[in-house]
């Protein structure tokens, strides 16, 4: 049986109270009719206007605003599949099987499917809902870390982890556990993202901009040449120096990964989506835990995790791991060049070989020139008027009123060029 009344409910769907004939008691989501066509089109309108805005303005280039709406779309085109979400939850759950501080909700397959999503119901408090918990007399403190420790795990040991931790997806429930829901958003973290986003913080927390700028690049989508690398280690140095005599305890993990996103778009730095959504995750983690514990330590509780992983990165047998990958890779380039010098020089010989320069620094001289031909044929228009009126003007047999015409017109045409002559004369007279 199912309750009418809903026990939460979205835009996309909403959640009912179930119960199985074994008293199981479940969670169902149902997708609201229509939604899903709705959206689509609205995705496409999306997609379309942030192609104009990436052609058309040189910040949609900058910010790569093709591919925020990519992912924006392969994001909410999941979480329009329950089945997807579905999978999501049953994943972690298997993750965190042995873990007796969290709990996540059993997937019942049975009565799932894109549209209908089935999960064991967590009974708890909302996280947003401190004064409640309180009055339970369960240890905030101690839920925040729980949490932030299950999230700390899914992303660096994971690298899978639920990408929408508001309080409300998160419950305090009587035994202590922090219950996990709603699993639509959830986001794939390469292990060479994870490595870089350790030594960004790493760098940061340990005050050396040589190693947050070298992550920044390498994480980056960026041309050498449209970066000034010595601007972009003189603002790291200003970010670190902000916060140099800081304890961990009071820095803000979500202001400081603000300015490092802030300093990556103004410097032209196109971070890959999956740090972006990690970023963002870690800053909405921070107020979740603070608004459990006003004194959680958001960068004592990372700090931890991020040191491992950069030991970890130096381990023998990681080191020898990456080293037979390079030399695998090495070997495979290797391999294909003399077929890719024998195809270059085939097309070289056949005349389909092709060089594209793009010469920089001559806009100066191309507007230069440019204006020089419009002066020109602005002269040779105005002499050809010249020219012509004064050869009707000799003829005598040219009707009067046609005679009054091309006297006005000489003098209209005397007038102008008397004019641009003498404003060639003040120009160069300026530039003296």
């Amino acid at each position: 049986t199912a309750d009418r009344e809903p026990l939460a409910a979205a835009s996309i769907g909403q959640v009912h109270a179930a119960t199985l004939d074994d008293g199981t008691e479940l969670a169902v989501k149902v997708q609201r009719p229509g939604v899903r066509e709705q959206i689509m089109l609205d995705l496409e309108i999306i997609q379309g206007h942030a192609a104009r805005f990436t052609e058309h303005t040189d910040y949609g280039a900058q910010i790569n605003a093709v591919a925020i709406a990519d992912e924006f779309a392969r994001a909410l085109r999941d979480e329009l599949d329950y089945v997807v979400e579905a999978r999501s939850a049953d994943r972690l759950r298997h993750a965190f099987a042995d873990d007796e501080t969290v709990k996540f909700p059993r997937v019942y397959w049975a009565y799932t499917s894109p549209r209908v999503l089935a999960l064991e119901r967590i009974h708890g408090i909302p996280m947003n809902r401190p004064e409640l918990i309180d009055e339970a007399g369960l240890d905030k403190a101690q839920l925040a870390r729980r949490g932030m420790y299950a999230y700390l795990y899914q992303i660096f040991d994971l690298g899978f982890f639920q990408a929408d931790p508001h309080p409300g997806n998160l419950f305090a429930m009587a035994d202590g556990r922090v219950g996990f829901t709603d699993f639509g958003r959830t986001s794939t973290m390469s292990e060479m993202s994870r490595d870089q986003i350790a030594d960004l913080f790493i760098g940061i927390v340990d005050r050396d901009p040589d190693r947050a700028v070298d992550t920044l690049l390498e994480a980056s989508r960026y041309r050498a040449s449209d970066i000034d690398k010595a601007q972009l280690k003189l603002e790291v140095s200003r970010l670190i120096a902000k916060y140099y005599n800081a304890k961990l305890g009071d820095i803000e993990m979500g202001e400081l990964i603000t300015e490092v996103l802030d300093l990556t778009r103004v410097n032209g730095l196109g971070l890959p989506s999956d740090v972006a959504v990690l970023l963002s995750t870690l800053a909405v983690l921070e107020g979740v835990g603070n608004q459990l514990d006003p004194e959680f330590d958001f960068v004592e509780v990372t700090a931890p995790f991020a040191k491992r992983i950069i030991a970890e990165q130096s381990a023998p047998d990681v080191m020898s791991k990456q080293a037979f990958r390079s030399l695998r890779s090495t070997m495979k380039v290797l391999t294909a060049l003399p077929e890719a010098l024998q195809r270059f020089m085939n097309a070289a010989s056949a005349g389909e070989f092709r060089l594209t320069v793009r010469p920089q620094g001559l806009e100066p001289i191309l507007q230069r020139a440019e204006a020089l031909v419009n002066r020109l044929s602005f002269a040779l228009l105005v002499a050809s008027f010249v020219l012509g009126f004064s050869i009707l003007l000799s003829r005598t047999e040219i009707p009067v009123y046609f005679m009054y015409f091309a006297r006005f017109a000489l003098l209209v045409s005397a007038v102008i060029g008397g004019w641009f002559f003498l404003s060639i004369f003040l120009a160069r007279y300026r530039k003296r």
